[in-house]
């Protein structure tokens, strides 16, 4: 397909669902006497959740998870042919090894879609199909045409899960090292 009809089918998107990405995650802190977060709240995933601002997260940090989940993501405008060539290769031979194919940015458009379904309380995990899987595509571009690939970052690792209810680096830096992130160091978070 020609790069002129992702344009109007992200644009397209954009139109209809600009509102699933407009606004931060509510998220509900709590702090003991000394106004020390201790933990937070967030509804939408149910789990925890502390937004952490993108240049408080190292930047050793961030290059292991591009390296380890999309190591193209500054080359893409959202979405690899390749990897997703592969991914549907792998299914198709059903070598019993699943692939990834989706991007940073892709995971972050089904995020944004399962927050938004809570919101609506409609929690429920998302299809793996191939119309599931175009939503994301469509989106994704949207939001690369829209924000820059810092912003996209940020939103990425402030609601991707870690475990144990955690949801961003945040909390899970608090939860697995009971630290802010700023203090962390990179070994233990890459392990």
């Amino acid at each position: 397909m020609s790069l002129t009809f992702y344009l109007l089918l992200s644009l397209l998107f954009l139109f209809f669902f600009t509102s699933l990405y407009d606004t931060k995650p509510h998220v509900q802190t709590f702090t003991d006497r000394h106004d020390v977060v201790i933990g937070s709240l967030n509804p939408d995933f149910k789990g925890f959740q502390i937004w952490t601002h993108f240049s408080d997260i190292s930047p050793e940090f961030v290059a292991k998870t591009i390296q380890k989940e999309d190591s193209f993501f500054y080359w893409h405008q959202g979405v690899n042919p390749w990897a997703l060539l592969k991914a549907l290769g792998s299914h198709l031979v059903n070598t019993g090894v699943r692939r990834g194919g989706s991007t940073i940015t892709q995971q972050l458009a089904k995020n944004l879609i399962q927050e938004k379904l809570c919101q609506e309380n409609e929690c429920r995990p998302l299809p793996r199909n191939i119309p599931q899987k175009i939503k994301e595509t469509v989106l994704a571009l949207g939001l690369e045409m829209k924000h820059s690939k810092k912003w996209i970052l940020e939103r990425y690792l402030n609601t991707i899960y870690y475990g144990n209810h955690c949801y961003g680096v945040g909390a899970a830096s608090q939860y697995y090292f009971p630290k802010h992130l700023k203090n962390s160091r990179l070994p233990k978070l890459t392990a």
